[in-house]
């Protein structure tokens, strides 16, 4: 008896975790991929990639981690069988999320500037060079931070 429901939960842990080890493998594998083409072409270039990708790294974490509210609170209520309650807590968090993916686009508008600031020569190239990684996927950073569902039993 026991056995089994050990199997049940075990079962139940893998289709939860399943969609993030391959989102989180997708991520990697397409950095893996930008490192690769980069670093032939330029390690001054692969440079800048490292530069750029870190704060936009670092916006995507922060807004997944302000929206892990959402997760813990359909976890909640999956858990004390109030399924009905999955659904207004999903469509709270949208505009949430949609508001944070907003910010963080406009936010990575500002690479050159945000690069500018530590440097005392005003005319570092490699500020330019570090910004377009950070700010060229700006806009669709609002798709990379999504509000974090719990799957429903069923």
């Amino acid at each position: 008896m026991r056995r089994a429901r050990l199997r049940q939960h075990v079962v139940e842990l893998l289709k939860l975790a399943a969609p993030v080890i391959v989102a989180r493998a997708g991520l990697m594998v397409m950095s893996a991929v930008d490192i690769l083409i980069v670093a032939r072409y330029s390690s001054e270039e692969l440079a800048y990639l490292g530069l750029g990708t870190l704060p936009a790294s670092m916006l995507v974490t922060a807004g997944i981690g302000l929206l892990l509210g959402t997760m813990i609170l359909t976890s909640h209520a999956v858990g004390a069988d109030r399924i009905e309650e999955c659904g207004r807590i999903w469509r709270q968090s949208l505009p949430y999320a949609l508001l944070l993916g907003i910010l963080a686009a406009l936010a990575s508008l500002l690479g050159e500037p945000f690069f500018r600031l530590e440097v005392r020569n005003r005319t570092w190239r490699g500020a330019a060079q570090a910004s377009s990684p950070f700010s060229a996927p700006g806009f669709r950073r609002p798709c990379f931070i999504p509000p974090r569902p719990s799957s429903s039993r069923g």
